[in-house]
């Protein structure tokens, strides 16, 4: 059994060098868009294309849009450094502080699926009922 799953995971190990695969959409092809939207539109760093643009661009290859770039290509580099901003500054308590930093890492790089309920959700949610009451409250 063990080197079937080990052989499992290092079989998927080369998938970000490999377009077409499900590595190469969540780590890659995010930086290839925000390069060719940047490159054509170089406002756009500062305003961005507008809201949905970033799901229907007609490129010559197929791409997954994470949080980060989403709001970096249809909002701009001002939009996505206060969403940042604002995530990180939000905190309350001390568990939401020690909070900050591995949910940031989570949603800025772990590749997709964040704009989605299902995947967006857990991350709001640790950060916003971690220890509820605030520093000195009694239980």
């Amino acid at each position: 059994l063990a080197p079937d799953a080990a052989a499992a995971f290092t079989d998927r190990m080369d998938e970000v060098v490999r377009p077409g695969t499900s590595g190469h959409l969540r780590f890659v092809t995010p930086f290839w868009l925000l390069s060719d939207a940047y490159g054509q539109d170089p406002a756009a760093a500062l305003l961005g294309l507008g809201g949905g643009v970033s799901e229907r661009l007609m490129l010559p290859y197929e791409y997954d849009v994470n949080t980060p770039v989403k709001i970096a290509v249809e909002y701009g580099l001002p939009a996505l450094a206060a969403y940042v901003l604002l995530l990180a500054t939000g905190s309350k308590t001390a568990t939401q502080r020690a909070l900050i930093f591995p949910c940031l890492v989570l949603l800025m790089f772990t590749g997709g699926y964040q704009q989605f309920a299902p995947a967006l959700f857990p991350i709001l949610l640790i950060m916003s009922v971690a220890r509820l009451l605030p520093e000195g409250a009694r239980a």
